[in-house]
């Protein structure tokens, strides 16, 4: 039995996948928590390995010799690092799941797999910001990486890829914020599209904010800075030989903000 063996060194090299009775038999692969899996490099003709849940610290280097890997499940374990030198071998590779781990960086040569990866679960790591190898997956379908501790998304991700299903909620995000996120790929799309078209087009407005008793005259200073800024827009006169003087008295505002207009 596969559990009760040290090393699966002896193993059919010709096996493509694991026996289909092989749960039948005793506990699943997954069950009895491994650390290392052993000889899992005769397995040359392998297309599918499932590790999920086990207590695996180091990413096994042996997996590299596994070049007709299609799905790789390596959630729910303890892997904090993978090195480089491992996904540059799996070309075939379409299926990685990687979540629940304590990652916080993914290797470059991951971009290797850009013609043939399409789905990447990255959730409940500990990733910062987006690995630039994930940004050259030009054939990536299926994204998700809740539950991190990502500030930004990149606009590179969502653009010269077929994306189609993309989860970020649980991070504590800013660029785009977390309700444009929510609102699927789409919505933010169109965020990125109206923050370039607003860093193109200047927008010089100023909010103005008055704070204060009732009656305490902040219409009629909103009124008399209305009409500065009309004199100002027929005649364009510099702001220091302008004075806007709305004879207003002041004594009774508690809080009175107001910003620099824009010429």
């Amino acid at each position: 039995m596969l559990w009760e063996c040290a090393t699966i060194s002896k193993w059919p090299r010709c096996f493509k996948r694991l026996p289909p009775d092989l749960g039948e038999r005793g506990p699943p692969l997954q069950k009895p928590c491994l650390k290392r899996i052993p000889g899992i490099s005769q397995l040359c003709n392998l297309k599918k390995l499932i590790l999920s849940k086990n207590d695996i610290v180091n990413f096994p280097k042996e997996i590299q010799s596994l070049v007709h890997l299609e799905k790789l499940d390596l959630n729910q374990n303890q892997i904090r690092v993978i090195p480089e030198g491992i996904f540059s071998c799996l070309l075939k590779l379409k299926h990685l799941r990687l979540n629940n781990n304590r990652l916080r960086d993914l290797p470059k040569d991951l971009a290797a797999c850009q013609g043939s990866l399409q789905y990447l679960n990255l959730s409940n790591n500990l990733f910062q910001d987006i690995p630039q190898a994930v940004l050259d997956l030009a054939s990536l379908q299926d994204f998700y990486i809740q539950n991190n501790m990502l500030h930004q998304l990149p606009v590179g991700l969502f653009t010269g890829r077929p994306l189609k299903m993309f989860k970020a909620n649980g991070n504590p995000l800013r660029e785009p914020p977390s309700e444009v996120c929510a609102g699927g790929i789409r919505q933010i799309l169109s965020y990125f599209s109206q923050l370039q078209t607003c860093q193109v087009q200047e927008d010089r407005r100023v909010k103005t904010m008055f704070l204060g008793a009732s009656l305490a005259g902040k219409s009629t200073i909103c009124k008399s800075l209305f009409y500065c800024i009309v004199f100002n827009a027929i005649h364009k006169p510099t702001w220091e030989n302008h004075i806007c003087n709305p004879f207003v008295p002041l004594k009774n505002i508690f809080l009175f903000i107001i910003f620099n207009i824009a010429r």
